[in-house]
């Protein structure tokens, strides 16, 4: 007798188990799983519709923002064209809880920082970070290292857009790191952003420097994923950009 209760016994206890794990919420599983695989981040999230779904799987958001100096705004886009759908960032926030905000990282790409503007946009900026809570949760990124050292002032993170063998053929190892490092020792930015084909090279010569891959590949098939999941398991690498539908476990 003792051990026929013991047995049964063990099966209610996994039946439970199974009853649970079916009730739990899958927005519950998510959000766990985006804590337990933070550096996987959706890449270009610029449509309204998706914020919120993609929200509920990745723990980063990238997404494109336009400065308008004459309105004072920042628009969600890629290109200046896309200031006339008259998606505010404002608008991209919103489709968020205050929960879910202050439970996400931010990658803002603003595409027309400048020198000219830093100033403006950082002030702007500043505002909607209070007001919706996401101050301590983002990073500007930018290629002008002036620029971004006038945002740096301001408090924010930012993030150094880095230079490529692939854009620029004639730059070889070494004029790339002595300029790459310049512009971080003027800057001493809080992370420096690449696209994805320039690992190694960029964690083996800046391996002191939190790492932010992009443009990483786009199809979900297996060669791709495993290539994810070697980024994300860097020391160095803070975040890795994607463009697949769910997240990635590394």
């Amino acid at each position: 007798m003792p051990k026929s209760k013991n047995i049964i016994f063990r099966l209610i206890f996994i039946f439970s188990i199974i009853i649970f794990q079916n009730c739990t919420p899958k927005d519950e599983l998510n959000q766990d799983k985006r804590h337990q695989f933070p550096k996987v981040w959706a890449h270009r999230v610029n449509n309204l519709e998706e914020v919120a779904e993609k929200q509920s799987k990745f723990m980063g958001l990238e997404v494109d923002l336009i400065f308008s100096e004459y309105q004072d705004r920042l628009f969600v886009g890629h290109d200046t064209p896309d200031t006339t759908k008259n998606v505010l960032f404002s608008d991209w926030l919103k489709k968020l809880s205050k929960a879910q905000r202050k439970d996400t990282y931010y990658w803002l790409d603003i595409k027309n920082l400048s020198v000219d503007n830093a100033t403006q946009l950082a002030h702007r900026l500043k505002y909607i970070a209070r007001k919706y809570h996401i101050k301590d949760r983002l990073w500007v990124e930018n290629p002008s290292a002036d620029a971004l050292k006038i945002v740096k002032e301001y408090d924010f993170q930012v993030l150094l857009w880095v230079d490529n063998f692939y854009y620029n053929p004639q730059m070889d190892t070494t004029s790339w790191y002595q300029n790459t490092k310049n512009l971080v020792d003027k800057l001493k930015p809080d992370g420096l952003s690449c696209e994805y084909r320039m690992y190694p090279v960029l964690t083996d010569y800046f391996s002191d420097q939190h790492i932010f891959f992009w443009h990483t590949p786009a199809d979900f098939t297996p060669e791709n994923v495993a290539f994810t999941q070697k980024l994300c398991r860097e020391k160095s690498v803070q975040a890795v950009l994607v463009d697949y539908s769910n997240l990635i476990e590394y």
